[in-house]
């Protein structure tokens, strides 16, 4: 299996970045919701339902994230859906690859 560059080695850059960003992400909602993802606390302050698919594209190429749905109480006592601070909804490239292009544009 080849990455978007070609090579063994960017398909495995490609996953290393995809499996730390999803690791965060789970991270996220996991500190969001106060509990771990089938745990049960006191407390807890809302519900994981599924995931949903999200593309983003990285300096390595295309990566395929699962990104947790959750419906979250506010201070409030509403529920709202959980958005995730690290990968923005309307967010499809990373740091690194808006560098890249914009790079290329000097």
């Amino acid at each position: 299996m080849r990455g978007a560059g070609g090579s063994i080695r960017s398909s495995s850059r490609c996953a290393a970045g995809c499996e730390f960003r999803q690791e965060r992400i789970e991270q996220e909602v996991t500190e969001a919701l106060g509990r771990l993802r089938h745990g049960r606390a006191e407390g807890a302050k809302g519900d994981r339902h599924g995931h949903r698919p999200r593309t983003v594209i990285g300096s390595f190429g295309r990566m395929e994230l699962s990104v947790p749905r959750a419906r979250v109480r506010g201070e409030d006592g509403r529920s709202h859906e959980f958005h995730s601070a690290l990968l923005p909804r309307d967010k499809r490239l990373t740091g690194s690859a808006s560098a890249l292009i914009a790079g290329a544009y000097r």
